[in-house]
């Protein structure tokens, strides 16, 4: 039976490569016989069987025999599990300790140092706090210090068991070093990388001082890439936010307004313009539109002109599809904002309605 209990540890080895955390538990190793029995009348007989099985149980408390060591690490992510086998009959306790049945929830803090970024000239100073870290659910790791705290919750007329909390500060080289590179990014105060400096620099936080929350306050002697104003408490910027969206929201209506009403003024002028060249009924002077941007443009709004007979409008069209582009484009620069008939159209039609400011005079 021994035997048997040594080749089973055996075929369960696993050869596993090197992880940032060990872990060591352990199993008794038992084995159930079943005897052999006849039925059908002695038609059929069920030979002898053997079975064979493992449970877990907490650390021993006194000295047991080791049958082997197992490792395994397929279970858990960057664990490798020791398996101490003890024999049948080891005194230990069956039921494994869990702080899930305890009603203990324990958070895992590590302290972190910061120091002023290399862009950022002329300043030197540390910033230390606590940052949380995640481990794997069966790693149990020997706290620093630890602060201990416990809730009762109301059902009814009885009270559940108390559920303890605990905060502990671990050692950061208890901690796989990426989960610790990953926390120290993850926590880094936004404020840091615009070149502010902590009033409060936490020398060595411990205990139930589990994160450092200090004033940031920009240096104006220091020069960096960022840059920016106000105060930073803990994390988070709580003073003149509101200035940027205020100068940009203060620019960039004036700016499209302005933009919008003079690409459609130049639109009306271009119509006009070309309207005016083929001898129909047509504005002169500056466009409409532009009075949207200052009414002060209404005094260069131009008179009306009525439009030329059919004749001279077919050989105006004639005339109008020889040009080149670009002589179009002069003419429009040359005429198109200008209260005066322009000459090559020959004589100057009647006008149908008088500018603002004729009407005035």
């Amino acid at each position: 039976m021994h035997f048997l209990s040594l080749f089973l540890c055996a075929c369960l080895a696993l050869t596993v490569s090197a992880a940032p955390y060990i872990v060591t538990s352990y199993v008794v190793l038992s084995v159930y016989t079943e005897s052999a029995f006849t039925y059908l009348r002695g038609s059929t007989t069920i030979p002898e069987s053997v079975y064979t099985y493992t449970s877990n149980v907490a650390k021993p408390t006194a000295a047991v025999s080791v049958l082997s060591t197992l490792t395994e690490s397929a279970a858990y992510a960057d664990v490798t599990v020791v398996y101490e086998v003890l024999e049948s009959g080891s005194p230990v306790s069956r039921t494994p300790a869990s702080d899930y049945l305890t009603g203990v929830y324990t958070s895992y803090f590590i302290p972190i140092t910061y120091s002023a970024a290399s862009t950022c000239s002329g300043q030197d100073w540390t910033f230390s706090t606590n940052v949380p870290v995640t481990l794997p659910a069966i790693i149990t790791p020997t706290p620093v210090t630890a602060t201990t705290s416990t809730t009762t919750y109301p059902y009814g007329y009885y009270n559940e068991p108390q559920q303890t909390y605990v905060v502990a500060i671990l050692n950061a080289t208890d901690v796989d070093a990426d989960e610790v590179a990953y926390a120290s990014s993850l926590y880094e105060p936004s404020s840091m990388a615009y070149c502010y400096t902590p009033t409060t620099t936490c020398s060595t936080p411990t205990g139930s001082a589990a994160k450092c929350t200090a004033t940031w306050v920009y240096d104006t002697s220091s020069s960096s890439s960022g840059s920016g104003s106000g105060y930073y408490y803990g994390d988070y910027h709580s003073d003149r936010y509101w200035l940027t969206p205020l100068i940009l929201i203060c620019v960039l209506v004036p700016v499209g307004w302005f933009l919008l009403w003079l690409i459609i003024g130049l639109l009306e002028s271009w119509m006009s313009f070309k309207g005016l060249m083929l001898g129909q009924h047509r504005k002169r002077g500056l466009p409409y539109a532009w009075c949207c941007i200052s009414i002060i443009f209404l005094c260069w709004t131009g008179p009306t002109y009525k439009a030329k007979s059919p004749e001279e409008q077919a050989v105006l069209l004639e005339r109008w599809k020889e040009m080149k582009k670009g002589e179009k484009f002069k003419l429009w620069m040359k005429w198109g904002f200008r209260w005066k008939y322009p000459t090559m159209l020959g004589e100057e039609p009647e006008i149908a309605k008088r500018a603002l400011r004729q009407g005035c005079l």
